[in-house]
Protein backbone atom coordinates (compact mmCIF):
# COMPACT_ATOMS: atom_id res chain seq x y z
CA UNK A 1 0.00 0.00 0.00
CA UNK A 2 1.56 3.46 -0.20
CA UNK A 3 -0.20 6.93 0.02
CA UNK A 4 -2.20 8.22 -2.90
CA UNK A 5 -0.61 10.94 -4.89
CA UNK A 6 -3.85 12.92 -4.45
CA UNK A 7 -5.82 11.60 -1.14
CA UNK A 8 -9.18 12.11 -0.66
CA UNK A 9 -8.29 12.86 2.63
CA UNK A 10 -5.88 11.74 5.02
CA UNK A 11 -4.74 8.82 4.84
CA UNK A 12 -5.50 7.55 1.97
CA UNK A 13 -4.14 4.77 0.77
CA UNK A 14 -3.96 2.54 -2.89
CA UNK A 15 -3.05 -0.63 -3.77
CA UNK A 16 -2.22 -3.19 -6.37
CA UNK A 17 -1.21 -6.05 -6.77
CA UNK A 18 2.44 -6.29 -8.13
CA UNK A 19 1.17 -8.03 -11.50
CA UNK A 20 -1.28 -6.68 -14.16
CA UNK A 21 -4.56 -7.96 -13.61
CA UNK A 22 -8.11 -6.51 -14.91
CA UNK A 23 -10.36 -8.64 -12.30
CA UNK A 24 -10.49 -9.82 -9.05
CA UNK A 25 -11.13 -13.26 -10.24
CA UNK A 26 -7.44 -13.08 -12.38
CA UNK A 27 -5.08 -13.35 -9.52
CA UNK A 28 -3.64 -16.40 -8.04
CA UNK A 29 -4.69 -17.85 -4.63
CA UNK A 30 -1.81 -16.66 -3.19
CA UNK A 31 -1.69 -13.12 -4.84
CA UNK A 32 -5.40 -12.97 -3.15
CA UNK A 33 -4.18 -13.76 0.08
CA UNK A 34 -1.14 -11.46 0.76
CA UNK A 35 -3.39 -8.48 -1.02
CA UNK A 36 -5.97 -9.46 1.61
CA UNK A 37 -3.29 -9.51 4.12
CA UNK A 38 -2.04 -6.06 3.28
CA UNK A 39 -5.43 -4.52 2.69
CA UNK A 40 -6.29 -5.88 6.59
CA UNK A 41 -2.89 -4.70 7.71
CA UNK A 42 -3.10 -1.00 6.13
CA UNK A 43 -6.64 -1.20 8.09
CA UNK A 44 -5.18 -1.74 11.54
CA UNK A 45 -2.59 0.61 10.75
CA UNK A 46 -5.27 3.50 9.46
CA UNK A 47 -7.47 2.85 12.08
CA UNK A 48 -4.81 3.81 14.83
CA UNK A 49 -3.03 6.07 13.29
CA UNK A 50 -5.96 8.38 12.04
CA UNK A 51 -8.67 7.27 14.45
CA UNK A 52 -11.78 7.44 11.31
CA UNK A 53 -15.18 6.72 12.02
CA UNK A 54 -15.17 4.58 9.28
CA UNK A 55 -13.35 3.42 6.03
CA UNK A 56 -14.28 3.33 2.82
CA UNK A 57 -12.67 0.31 0.95
CA UNK A 58 -12.95 -0.23 -3.05
CA UNK A 59 -11.65 -1.58 -5.98
CA UNK A 60 -11.31 0.17 -9.16
CA UNK A 61 -11.53 -2.16 -12.00
CA UNK A 62 -10.77 -1.19 -15.66
CA UNK A 63 -9.92 2.34 -17.55
CA UNK A 64 -13.34 3.66 -16.89
CA UNK A 65 -13.22 3.45 -13.25
CA UNK A 66 -10.18 5.19 -12.79
CA UNK A 67 -7.76 2.72 -13.12
CA UNK A 68 -6.24 4.79 -15.35
CA UNK A 69 -4.49 1.78 -17.83
CA UNK A 70 -6.74 -1.62 -18.89
CA UNK A 71 -5.84 -4.49 -17.51
CA UNK A 72 -5.52 -3.38 -13.58
CA UNK A 73 -6.95 -2.66 -10.89
CA UNK A 74 -6.29 -1.49 -7.51
CA UNK A 75 -8.20 -1.00 -4.47
CA UNK A 76 -7.79 2.45 -2.19
CA UNK A 77 -8.85 2.52 1.43
CA UNK A 78 -10.30 6.03 2.88
CA UNK A 79 -10.67 6.87 6.09
CA UNK A 80 -14.26 8.86 6.75
CA UNK A 81 -15.24 10.77 9.76
CA UNK A 82 -18.81 11.73 10.51
CA UNK A 83 -19.43 15.00 9.02
CA UNK A 84 -17.03 14.60 5.89
CA UNK A 85 -18.22 15.71 2.51
CA UNK A 86 -14.96 15.79 0.43
CA UNK A 87 -15.94 12.52 -1.20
Amino acid sequence: MSRNRYPHTNGHLTGAPRRHVALPKLPTHDELIASSEIVTRSVQQLRTAYRPDGLNVGINLGRAAGAGIDGHMHWHLVPRWEGDVNF
